[in-house]
């Protein structure tokens, strides 16, 4: 449901991290294709990446996952999130609602050249 491919959502992501001045405390994970056997998947992420201690996130599946390997776990509070998941987003770039005060401000130079408004607007027309 994401027009942006995972190279745009990283630049994007490390964008707001720098800008807020985490992006040294803050490091991206890697992508890896699917791998339809949940531990085996958890386990190609934990071989293809530096060492780690902890998994930051909401995601109830991957908490469990790592769990069973015993890394410790952060998630985050989550602030309004009825309003500032992408998926709200998307649906007020579609609809034709104001948007742009949902995501944070550095981003948009990025969103505007990955021409998010036109790749959604073409999705939905199909």
């Amino acid at each position: 449901q994401n027009p942006l491919t995972i190279d745009e959502r990283r630049q994007i992501v490390q964008t707001v991290l720098k800008q807020s001045q985490l992006d040294q405390q803050i490091k991206i994970g890697l992508t890896i294709d699917d791998i339809p056997n949940n531990l085996q998947w958890t386990d190609e992420i934990i071989k293809q990446i530096p060492p780690f201690q902890v998994v930051v996130g909401n995601n109830s599946l991957n908490t469990l996952l790592f769990s069973y390997r015993q890394f410790k776990q952060f998630h985050p509070k989550l602030t309004k999130r009825e309003l500032y998941q992408g998926e709200i987003v998307r649906q007020h770039i579609v609809s034709g609602k104001p948007w742009r005060q949902l995501v944070p401000k550095v981003s948009l130079p990025l969103l505007e050249k990955y021409q998010l408004e036109q790749r959604l607007r073409l999705l939905h027309q199909e």
